[in-house]
């Protein structure tokens, strides 16, 4: 378990130092100087990820389980922007690579894959698919995504 939070925490590092500016505001003209020309691009961001439901089958119950708001992580994301009409840029959909901490007793840490759509301040709804290394079953998650 610890060398896998260590190659995650190593990827997230190496995102860093290959996008410098992930943290910074995306600028208008971005799309025009990297896309040669494209209307879309795809453009590294961080995310903050807040799994709102999370849905795991339990073989030994014969029976669905279900946990709210039960884990908060972050990740790296590759965000979609689209050049709108008057050259505004627009992120209309993200998918996300998370690595999730609980925040109950009863699960544990959670690499995800979300993807995201219907950006609201910031704040998009996902859906994906995730492994819990505490409980070791594959989940469901409705997660809200927040792109910076």
């Amino acid at each position: 378990m610890k060398k896998l939070i260590f190659i995650a925490v190593l990827f997230i590092l190496g995102m860093v130092a290959y996008a410098q500016s992930m943290w910074k505001p995306v600028p208008p003209d971005l799309i025009s100087k990297k896309a040669l020309g494209k209307s879309t691009a795809f453009i590294p961001r961080f995310t903050l990820g807040i799994t709102a439901q999370q849905f795991s089958w339990n073989k030994e119950e014969s029976k669905l389980d279900q946990s709210t708001l039960s884990k908060i992580g972050i990740g790296v994301a590759a965000a979609h922007y689209i050049n709108l009409n008057d050259g505004t840029l627009y992120n209309n959909f993200t998918i996300t690579g998370l690595c999730l901490f609980p925040t109950v007793e009863d699960s544990g840490v959670t690499l995800a894959a979300v993807a995201s759509a219907l950006k609201f301040a910031n704040i998009s709804p996902g859906i994906g698919v995730g492994y819990d290394f505490g409980i070791k079953r594959v989940l469901g998650l409705f997660n809200a995504v927040l792109t910076f």
